[in-house]
């Protein structure tokens, strides 16, 4: 009886075994599974062919050579003019130079400026500051004195195109092939899109302790400007950050039996330098009042250059480095993965079931 019994489940569970294997069902690894590994460093292309990574179509982001003559054809980056133009204040006297809200110094200057005699003016007025006593002759006669900046490339803008690398925040996709012969892939990846970052980054150093403020605009490489606050002395550096959304592009490639097809997104970057003067420079009149008559006035008015001749030829300044990174190129790259021996031989075995 007991035979006869284990008999019985013998033929059972052969059965079932049979049954399954007629129900084969392969389960396939997640399409999305993540080589994080993959293009981490930049390399070029021909580097990256000789690793045995297959390039695929290419996007093109950003025309460098397109912009950069499209800049140098309108003189947007040379241009000079005026920016923050302001009347001069106490304040902007004690930023550019502290001997400016003396009152002794300004009286000689004057002096030396107007050059009619020795004589000093009883005060020197520039807008609403009087230094020394009397009356202000610069706000009854409307005499201004303005405060602004230029701007001056230094040299030519310096470009720079990095190597491939990964799209940091997109998964390298992996698609199998367990089967024993070559197939042919269709890349639609529609389900991918990314986000990338065009930043502009700026440094400012100042020289001669210049600390007067204001906004100097700048031109950007790609598109637009920005506008640079420049009101300490010393380093500062700022970044704008934009994003761009980029479809990946589609291919098509043949995987071989027992394959995995990595395909990692990777990206070139465009990076342009340039570097910009920034001159404080000063404008209008500087009035200075007499208690007796020089040559037959009480009020004599001196160019502002005169006054301040340290800022008129452009000594008191701001440097600032403007950088300009974004990507530039767009490519989907496959490295094909041998699948492990023992793997590739237990897929067969149970196809062959």
């Amino acid at each position: 009886m007991n035979l006869l019994r284990t008999k019985c489940l013998l033929v059972l569970l052969f059965g079932f075994f049979l049954y399954s294997c007629d129900k084969e069902e392969i389960i396939e690894p997640d399409k999305k599974s993540v080589k994080d590994t993959f293009l981490d460093k930049e390399k070029t292309e021909e580097e990256l062919i000789a690793e045995g990574y297959v390039p695929l179509e290419e996007t093109v982001l950003l025309d460098y050579e397109a912009i950069k003559n499209k800049l140098d054809n309108e003189g947007a980056r040379t241009e000079e003019r005026k920016w923050s133009y302001s009347k001069v204040t106490w304040d902007d006297l004690k930023a550019i130079d502290s001997r400016y809200t003396d009152q002794h110094f300004m009286r000689y200057t004057f002096k030396d400026a107007l050059n009619k005699g020795g004589r000093w003016p009883d005060g020197v007025s520039i807008n609403d500051v009087h230094l020394g006593w009397g009356h202000n002759p610069s706000t009854k006669y409307g005499w201004w004195c303005y405060k602004y900046f230029t701007r001056k490339p230094i040299g030519s803008t310096e470009w720079k195109n990095s190597g491939w690398k990964r799209v940091y925040g997109v998964n390298s996709i992996t698609i199998p092939n367990w089967t024993s012969n070559e197939i042919l892939h269709e890349n639609t990846t529609d389900y991918v899109s990314i986000s990338n970052a065009k930043q502009r980054n700026w440094s400012i150093e100042a020289s001669a302790s210049v600390t007067v403020g204001g906004k100097v605009g700048i031109p950007l490489v790609s598109e637009g400007s920005v506008e640079v606050t420049v009101s300490l002395g010393g380093s500062r550096g700022g970044e704008i950050t934009q994003t761009i959304t980029v479809n990946p592009p589609t291919g098509w490639f043949k995987i071989p039996p027992h394959t995995d097809a990595v395909l990692t997104l990777a990206q070139t970057t465009s990076t342009a330098t340039t570097k910009y003067d920034l001159p404080v420079r000063v404008e209008g009149w500087v009035g200075g009042n007499y208690g007796k008559r020089v040559d037959g006035h009480y009020f004599w008015a001196v160019n502002a250059g005169r006054m301040f001749k340290d800022i008129h030829e452009g000594r008191k300044k701001y440097r600032v480095t403007m950088v300009e990174r974004q990507p530039s190129r767009l490519k989907w790259f496959v490295k094909f993965i041998p699948h492990d021996d023992d793997l590739a031989d237990a897929t067969d075995a149970i196809r062959n079931l």
